[in-house]
């Protein structure tokens, strides 16, 4: 009993393709009792009625969507369209979203699926219904995954379709909708990168010519293709005279024409002594009659590409108008779905019966009674899409008007007309000598025209010849010789533009229309009087342009998209994936773009023929493809925005750009902002940053390209020169200039959900490439917190706002440094226990284990044991000074040994060599062996400075690891600062200061001056500089005279320095403001 009580009260959830659809469906399945009521969108009405579904009594809702639910778009940036290269469109991310206008129709289909124990699909049944059903069960099963979905399949809005459709439930077609996903994805990305590169390149190059966008699509291309193909052949073509004979008899009501058997000859000469042999014996004499019976074959049945033909050629309506009538039409339940490919009837379907409900109309009911009593026999064609028959009326209207009433009128009767038979006649064919020269005349009695009699679109005019027999001998009315002209092939029409597309695989019969229309509306071509294509001065150039190119196959030839098709058919066949699908076309249209990008000249050379002036600025685009990074470009001609350097490191997925702010700095960010943050921000003592068409060879799988900086004088180490090539990611000089660090622990950014054939791309966010303190903010891992694997590939510190989780699990972080600690330190502080490492707050952490159920469940980490700071290291990860270096050490040379110098860190020293064409080629110098510091000492300063470094190392608490025979001393370790010794000078900080000597050439090389004793680059360094023979020339030099970077906002722990407080402007006094001074009293 409680079975029966709930299988009478489920609820199944009917979606159809539109609205009208859905009224009509569910007046059928109700018979006409449904109720309606409003749903979230004003357009889509929610109709419910109780139906035996199932086997079993149910509550039915039906809803309707319009047309496709979702589409594609770009992510972050690429989006905008002079922010990235239109090549890196070809691979960028891209999503699958329900846009603005589509939300309110998503709402009803998610609060009634809540609602639903089953879906029944009732979408149009073709490749582009079976896509849109895919994209309402992925609505639909996001907000209830048990829900159970099924496929109704009709292809008429018929009572016997709709009944037999909800009895023979189906699943979905996925190959049909991948087919059209990988159409989908083909189309948007090939059309988008094009068009962005003809449209931002032409409107500067024609900016008084072009203001509009210029567009490029697979299909509408090849179409234009056509019309101007046939254009040129109209153009080109030559008119030649020719000659023939024609020779007149007369009949009872008019003459009849014999027929030269030699056709017509282009020789006047030769012509005109055949026709004097003529006139020598002018006599005719009959030398064969023979009759034959003769047809004109009644029409096949009607499918979609033969009726967009018709319309236009007969009932004066163009494809899309037509097709949209004829979709109006279906839905109301007067003819069957009108976009099929099918020109047969299956020999189950019952036309007797849609024959005779036509005997009702008061024009052509006596014709169909004739049918129903000679039984229909259809002509048959050869094509079936096994999913739909031909198109045909299914029930009988005489209310119509206007174009409806034309369009409704073809259709029943080509239906009729292919259920009848062929006209039937007799055709006679006389052949007559006159001296030896044959003509030959045609006559044709009509017996029975049978289908033309309700087929007003065709006609068979009979033609009298009179009464011969052989051997009779009579004079001819006339002998003339008569010249003429050859003709040039007509423009095209829609209807042959439609044939060609059919021929070539361009489009389908549901797209056709679509794609002529946008050629049209773009301007491209435009129509004669008697509407014909003739192409415009724009779809000329684009044509020609590229034609030029040397394209292996041309992209206004049909062959590129044909193919594109045949793949797609592979698809629905499931002889191949639809990624592959897509991977392999783009890659072709993509060579088809590089070299469209570098032969643009020829395009603006041909686009000048046809404006009749040059392009603007003469340059031949060569900066396209390659951004704005080119300083030889000749005009700047063609904005297309930064060049890729890499693909990012942290969302694997979208490409890292060089970009230029407005205040002239430099930047490296990632494409897909905001869903992945990634982003390196250069200091403004770099001039220029460009980007080199040279590959790291260090660094991959995916190796970034080596950027080329400029640097103002005396901001750089002087290993390094001031116009630097080399790779962010593992060129150590620059790591160490920008103060680029690894990311520890960073997470999966990047997760493609495919569930039940949705391709939505979804990013993580959040991961920040930063070289300044912006980013150094870390919130606090929980107890639980879930950390991934390393990834060796992912460099610099992180911002986490806004960040997405994926798969359910906490945000990650980097493990940061703790106050004070020197730029480029291993971040892990040093503890006096090798088991337990301290926190930030300098006290032992604490050991906790993850509990949370994934795949670091059981791992151990250590953590702040009061909470206080935001201190986190998975306890494997406890990694000494030395092994935290090592990724850098696999850049150095070998460390010279037997030296006694030691760096800041407290460590010996590397002696190494300058390898770099300049000034110091083969000077050596010392350096950190770990790099971890800024340490830099020439070598042959080394008795003078190395002193003095020492002695300042001393003084800042640091205690040799080397004794003065080499030997391992004392070990090296964090001491006290307050133990200073005093120096001969002290800098700004009130620590003895060190020596230098000046190297660059000029007047003071060789000169030793005074400054702080603190490495380059250390955001504690002062600005003290004294000479070493002048007392008293002590000042400080600016920061863009030597370098420096500016303090960070925040420490290395990401808590904010506490602020100055504010004074009073009149005593400048803490604690008040002038209006309350004191002194003001």
């Amino acid at each position: 009993r409680i079975q029966i009580l709930f299988e009478y009260g489920m609820i199944v959830l009917h979606v159809a393709e539109k609205n009208d659809a859905a009224k009509t469906i569910s007046s059928i399945l109700s018979r006409g009792t449904s109720s309606r009521r409003e749903g979230r969108s004003v357009y889509n009405k929610i109709y419910s009625f109780p139906f035996q579904v199932f086997g079993s009594n149910c509550q039915n809702n039906m809803t309707s969507v319009a047309g496709h639910l979702m589409e594609y778009e770009f992510i972050g940036d690429y989006k905008k369209w002079q922010s990235c290269d239109p090549l890196s469109l070809f691979t960028c991310p891209i999503v699958k979203f329900v846009p603005e206008k589509m939300k309110k129709i998503k709402e009803t289909l998610e609060a009634e699926s809540r609602k639903a124990q089953k879906l029944v699909i009732w979408t149009d049944c073709d490749r582009e219904g079976e896509n849109i059903g895919q994209e309402i069960i992925s609505v639909c099963t996001a907000v209830k995954p048990s829900l159970d979905v099924y496929r109704a399949r009709f292809s008429e809005m018929t009572q016997r379709s709709i009944f037999s459709a909800v009895n023979s439930l189906s699943r979905l077609n996925v190959n049909l909708s991948e087919a059209v996903e990988a159409r989908q994805e083909l189309d948007f990305r090939i059309g988008c990168a094009f068009t962005r590169f003809q449209t931002m390149h032409l409107q500067k190059k024609f900016s008084d010519m072009i203001s509009t966008v210029v567009s490029y699509g697979a299909c509408q291309f090849p179409t234009l293709g056509f019309v101007v193909e046939r254009y040129k052949e109209v153009q080109q073509f030559v008119a030649e005279t020719f000659w023939k004979i024609k020779v007149s008899v007369e009949v009872e009501n008019g003459e009849t024409e014999f027929s030269w058997s030699r056709g017509r000859i282009f020789n006047q000469h030769a012509c005109l002594i055949l026709y004097q042999i003529c006139l020598e014996e002018p006599t005719a004499t009959v030398v064969n009659v023979s009759s034959r019976p003769k047809s004109k074959w009644r029409p096949v049945a009607l499918e979609t590409v033969q009726f967009e033909k018709m319309a236009s050629r007969k009932l004066g309506l163009n494809a899309q108008r037509a097709m949209q009538i004829a979709e109006s039409l279906y839905t109301k339940g007067i003819i069957s779905y009108p976009r099929t490919e099918t020109n047969k009837f299956p020999s189950s379907m019952n036309l007797s019966e849609l024959v005779a409900k036509q005997q009702e109309h008061r024009d052509w009911g006596a014709f169909a009674g004739f049918v129903c009593e000679s039984g229909p026999t259809p002509r048959q064609g050869n094509k079936s899409d096994e999913a739909h028959p031909p198109i045909h009326p299914t029930k009988c209207v005489t209310n119509l008007t206007g174009d409806d009433k034309k369009v409704y009128d073809f259709i029943a009767r080509h239906f009729l007309a292919c259920c009848s038979k062929d006209a039937k006649g007799t055709e006679t064919t006389a052949e007559i000598d006159i001296n030896g020269e044959k003509f030959t005349a045609k006559g044709l009695i009509i017996l029975e025209k049978n289908y033309l009699e309700v087929y007003p679109y065709e006609s068979w005019n009979a033609k009298l010849l009179p009464r011969m027999e052989v051997g009779q001998r009579f004079e001819p009315k006339s002998i003339e010789m008569v010249d003429g002209q050859t003709t040039s092939p007509p423009l095209l029409t829609e209807a042959d533009l439609i044939g060609l597309m059919e021929k070539h695989g361009i489009g389908t019969d549901a797209t056709h229309a679509e794609h002529i229309e946008t050629i049209k509306n773009r301007n491209y071509v435009g129509l004669t009087p008697d509407k014909r294509f003739i192409p415009g001065q724009l779809g000329m150039g684009l044509v020609d342009g590229y034609d030029n190119m040397s394209f292996d196959i041309g992209m206004s030839k049909p062959d590129m998209r044909a193919a594109t098709e045949r793949e797609l058919l592979l698809i629905i066949r499931g002889t191949k994936q639809r990624s592959q699908v897509v991977r392999e076309m783009l890659e072709r249209y993509k060579d088809v773009y590089v070299k469209a990008v570098r032969e643009v000249r020829k395009l603006d050379q041909k686009l000048a023929e046809y404006f009749g002036r040059g392009p603007r600025g003469g340059g031949p685009g060569s900066g396209v493809g390659g951004g704005s990074n080119n300083d030889d470009d000749d005009d700047d001609d063609f904005p297309m925005g930064p060049k890729n350097v890499m693909v990012c490191r942290n969302c694997k997925t979208s490409d890292v750009v060089l970009k230029q702010t407005r205040n002239g700095s430099y930047i490296l960010g990632c494409m897909g902002y905001p869903q992945c943050s990634a982003s390196l921000f250069f200091p403004n003592y770099v001039i220029s940053a460009k980007v080199t068409e040279t590959k790291c060879t260090k660094c991959g799988p995916h190796p970034p390209f080596c950027l080329n900086f400029k640097f103002k004088p005396n901001s750089v180490p002087p290993t390094m020169s001031l116009d630097y090539i080399g790779c962010v990611l593992c060129d150590i000089e620059l790591r160490d200039l920008f103060d680029v660090r690894k990311l520890v622990n960073p997470r999966k950014h990047a997760a493609v959900s495919q569930e039940r054939g949705q391709y939505v791309t979804t990013l993580g966010v959040g991961t920040t490439l930063s070289a300044t303190s912006r980013f150094n903010n870390h919130p606090t891992i929980p107890d639980t917190a879930v950390q991934p694997s390393l990834d060796n590939d992912t460099y610099l510190t992180r911002s986490l706002n806004g960040a997405v989780s994926v798969n359910n699990r906490p945000t990650t972080t980097t493990t940061v440094k703790p106050p004070g600690m020197m730029p480029g330190v291993n971040s892990t502080p040093i503890s006096t226990s090798s088991s337990t490492p301290n926190c930030e707050c300098g006290v032992p952490s604490k050991k906790l284990v993850v509990s949370k159920d994934g795949p670091n469940k059981g791992r151990q980490f250590h953590t702040c044991a009061q909470r206080t700071c935001k201190f986190f290291q998975w306890s494997e990860d406890q990694v000494s000074e030395t092994s935290s270096s090592r990724h850098v050490q696999q850049f150095l040379p070998p460390p010279q040994s037997g030296e006694n110098i030691v760096c800041t860190c407290g460590t010996a020293a590397v002696k190494l060599v300058v390898k770099k064409e300049g000034p110091n080629t083969g000077r050596w110098f010392y350096s950190c062996s770990a790099r971890t510091c800024k340490f830099f000492l020439w070598a042959d300063e080394e008795d003078s400075s190395s002193r003095n470094h020492n002695a300042n190392l001393s003084n800042l608490g640091f205690v040799s690891g080397f004794n003065n025979n080499g030997t391992n001393g004392a070990g090296a370790g964090w001491g006290s600062n307050s133990a200073r010794s005093s120096g001969t000078h002290q800098c700004g900080c009130g620590e003895p200061a060190v020596t230098r000597t000046v190297q660059k050439s000029g007047p003071n090389k060789g000169r030793v001056f005074w400054c702080c004793s603190k490495p380059v680059g250390d955001c504690n360094k002062c600005n003290f500089f004294q000479w070493d023979d002048d007392t008293d020339s002590s000042f400080t030099v600016t920061p863009s005279q030597r370098y420096k970077r500016p303090p960070p906002s925040t420490d290395f722990s990401g808590s904010q320095k506490p602020k100055a407080a504010r004074l009073c402007s009149v005593c400048r006094q803490p604690g008040h403001r002038k209006p309350n001074c004191p002194l003001n009293n």
